[in-house]
């Protein structure tokens, strides 16, 4: 935004009781009178800025001087990501939630609040890329086209394909995509696995046995394939205290059938035996920033 360095200026200036008005800050960055005049409406209205005119003193001051200029500049692409995150805030029935969505969407319409509990929210400096995949992923979802997806599965493998998106998700403070793949098979896909993702000027009919209920921000729901882990126990008896679905490969080795590696975890660590998780990588080494975290927690 080119007019923020002159919103500064005029904060400044009303801080020094100076008093600036419309032709001052006209004539100090050589631009329009109209403009000026904008600039002290964004202040004011886009801003919450408690600015007005004082006739006595021909210029403009804070009818309450315990204003703060907001100190972070969110740009379009930004407000963009906002808009995502408000929508799916919106969505969830618990916590700060709702406030949350509240304040995304305000901060989205480049609005502002005034409440005193409000939450101060940092504005970081978002991805472009990432911001750019939200973009084609909602834009696929509201206009129905396929796009071109490169993304990791669930057993870590690298996968491109042409997909339908149909809806995105959060579960477990998570971000999904929902769609059909090339084989007409409905898919959900973590968001933050996806490394890139191309328009296809295709439009794509929802099939007819995709029922939206069952993939809902409230509704619980399996991934179409379970994460495999190779673990060896001392004892083959203690494949009962895991409740996962197990299949014995050799002496003391089964394969382990999961959904969520950190409750896999706890069930390993919590019967107490000898075991060894021979793969995945992924998952050891999980299991050592586990385990370094208990023996930090001890010293």
């Amino acid at each position: 935004m080119s007019n923020f360095h002159r919103i500064i200026w005029i904060d400044r200036q009303i801080r020094k009781r100076r008093y600036p008005n419309r032709e001052q800050i006209a004539d100090r960055f050589e631009i329009s009178v109209r403009q000026a005049a904008r600039d002290i409406e964004y202040m004011r209205d886009s801003m919450g800025a408690p600015i007005e005119y004082d006739a006595s003193k021909r210029g403009y001051h804070y009818r309450d001087e315990t204003y703060i200029l907001p100190t972070q500049y969110i740009t379009d692409k930004d407000k963009e990501l906002l808009g995502y995150l408000a929508n799916q805030y919106s969505s969830y029935n618990y916590g700060h939630a709702a406030h949350l969505a509240e304040l995304f969407h305000r901060l989205a319409e480049g609005g502002h609040t005034n409440h005193p509990n409000s939450l101060e929210v940092p504005i970081f400096d978002l991805c472009e890329v990432e911001r750019e995949r939200l973009k084609l992923l909602t834009r696929g979802i509201e206009e129905r086209l396929k796009v071109k997806l490169c993304y990791i599965n669930q057993k870590y493998q690298k996968k491109e394909e042409v997909f339908c998106p149909y809806k995105l998700i959060i579960k477990d403070a998570k971000s999904y995509l929902v769609g059909v793949d090339e084989e007409n098979s409905i898919q959900t896909i973590r968001v933050d696995r996806i490394k890139k993702v191309e328009e296809v000027n295709q439009i794509f009919d929802i099939i007819a046995y995709y029922d939206e209920d069952k993939y809902d921000n409230q509704v619980l729901f399996n991934m179409s394939n379970p994460y495999e882990a190779r673990i060896k126990l001392a004892n083959p008896q203690d494949i009962t205290h895991i409740s996962f679905y197990s299949e014995r490969i050799s002496s003391g080795e089964y394969i382990v059938k999961f959904y969520h590696s950190q409750k896999l975890l706890s069930e390993l660590l919590a019967y107490g035996g000898y075991f060894q998780i021979k793969s995945p990588e992924w998952l050891k080494d999980k299991l050592k920033k586990r385990l370094r975290r208990l023996l930090d927690g001890q010293k």
